[in-house]
C-alpha cells in the first residue's frame, strides 16, 4: 500500500517517554536516570531538526556540545538502516509508515541493538501548532 503522508520537515521539541523507551531497550536504571536528567537539563538547549525529501529523512541534533549538529539519515521503507548512538550503541532500524483506521499517519521505527534487544519508536504529527511537535 502506498501512503500519502505529510512532509516531516520541522523541529522536534518534545522528549516525553524517554525513560520508557530506554527501559524497552533494557537500559539499566542508573543510565536511564542519567539520560533523563541530561535531557531535562538540555530543555530549551537541545533542538532536533527533521528534513524529509521523498523517502529520505534526516534528523540533525543541535546541542551545547554540537552547535553545528550531528546528522543521522534514514530511508523510510528500508529495513536495515544503521544508526550509531554514543549512549545506546549500534542499532538497525526499520522505518515505515502506519496509518490508523482514523487516517492518522505515524512514522514507526522498529529497532534492534547489537545485543539483540529491540524497541519501537512511533512518532506522529500534531496539527495546528506553531512548530511541528512530535510525540
Amino acid at each position: 500500500m502506498v501512503v500519502n503522508v505529510l512532509c516531516w520537515t520541522g523541529v522536534l521539541v518534545g522528549t516525553e517517554g524517554l525513560d520508557d523507551f530506554l527501559r524497552a531497550l533494557d537500559v539499566g536504571m542508573l543510565k536511564r536516570s542519567v539520560a533523563t536528567k541530561v535531557v531535562e537539563g538540555l530543555n530549551g538547549k537541545l533542538r532536533i531538526t527533521i528534513q524529509q525529501v521523498e523517502d529520505s529523512i534526516k534528523f540533525t541534533t543541535f546541542g551545547p556540545n554540537d552547535p553545528d549538529g550531528v546528522t543521522n539519515e534514514f530511508t523510510i521503507g528500508k529495513c536495515d538502516n544503521v544508526n550509531e548512538n554514543a549512549f545506546l550503541g549500534k542499532m538497525i532500524a526499520d522505518l515505515h509508515w502506519e496509518v490508523s483506521t482514523e487516517g492518522q499517519c505515524a512514522l514507526v521505527a522498529d529497532m534492534q541493538g547489537e545485543d539483540g534487544k529491540t524497541a519501537q519508536l512511533r512518532r506522529s504529527l500534531i496539527g495546528d501548532v506553531t512548530e511541528q511537535v512530535l510525540l
